[in-house]
């Protein structure tokens, strides 16, 4: 992958469909006009780390927009982005059967859209801070699911969540460590987690916490956080087509789906 490593601003690498054992690196950062961008093949670009080593990681870098590549089988993360990264961008991406987190952020500004966070041995994602709310991670139209601890982690940092389906994972759906700043979590489900929908600990004089328009459904409880928030919420069956396979389709008879009949979209939608 020399042509990754030596990507100047403005380029594009464009992979072809296939698995490629490869760590990507990069030697230099794009900029907010021209960013370095990685493309896959609709998801059917699979890259697998080479042995001992991760598969993406981007220390300090800045405007790297990756989109349709799946990241699968790492010993480590999926993807590390950390000390202050910044407009860095995954579409459409896969996050598969990586060792521990799907993606692992660190103080950084990182947005997801579209990407799926599934069969990881720790957290599907992992959101890390300094615990001065000043790095933003936005995610959007997202599937977190059988993840062996929790769906998404966030330890001392602020986050944005829409559109969400955190399902099925060994922990709870989403953890909080201290956040620091705004968690929002909004038009979301959380469903059939071992734990809780959301679990953890946070503090109202560093954090503000958002819950609106969610679905929490069939976790081992609803809300256990202290100091105890208890917002409103639905409990409603979304109905999965088949949550074991990974599909994750909300089904026609689920009062969650009527509801996109009034304009409200909840969950992920493929």
């Amino acid at each position: 992958m020399a042509r990754v490593f030596s990507a100047l601003p403005g380029d594009t690498i464009a992979l072809t469909a296939g698995t490629f054992r490869v760590s990507l690196r990069f030697g230099y950062s794009g900029s907010t006009s021209r960013p370095i961008v990685v493309t896959g093949a609709n998801g059917g670009s699979v890259v697998t780390a080479q042995p001992g080593l991760g598969i993406l990681y981007l220390s300090g870098q800045h405007s790297i927009h990756v989109s349709g590549v799946v990241f699968d089988s790492s010993n480590a993360s999926g993807a590390k982005v950390e000390n202050g990264s910044s407009d860095i961008l995954f579409e459409s991406c896969a996050f598969l059967d990586n060792s521990l987190d799907g993606l692992e952020i660190t103080d950084s500004d990182v947005g997801a859209m579209h990407c799926t966070f599934v069969h990881n041995g720790r957290a599907g994602l992992s959101v890390n801070g300094d615990g001065s709310g000043s790095h933003a991670v936005t995610l959007d139209n997202v599937l977190s699911a059988h993840n062996t601890k929790d769906g998404i982690s966030v330890t001392a940092a602020p986050l944005a969540i829409t559109h969400a389906t955190i399902s099925d994972n060994g922990n709870s759906g989403i953890v909080l460590t201290t956040p620091a700043g705004e968690v929002r979590v909004a038009l979301s489900i959380l469903s059939f987690n071992a734990g809780a929908g959301v679990a953890g600990l946070w503090s109202a004089s560093t954090s503000q916490l958002v819950f609106d328009s969610l679905d929490i459904d069939s976790n081992g409880t609803a809300f256990s956080l202290s100091p105890t928030v208890s917002p409103s919420y639905w409990i409603a069956d979304p109905m999965f087509a088949d949550r074991n396979a990974g599909d994750y389709s909300i089904g026609a008879a689920s009062e969650i789906d009527s509801l996109q009949l009034q304009g409200i979209v909840v969950g992920y939608r493929e």
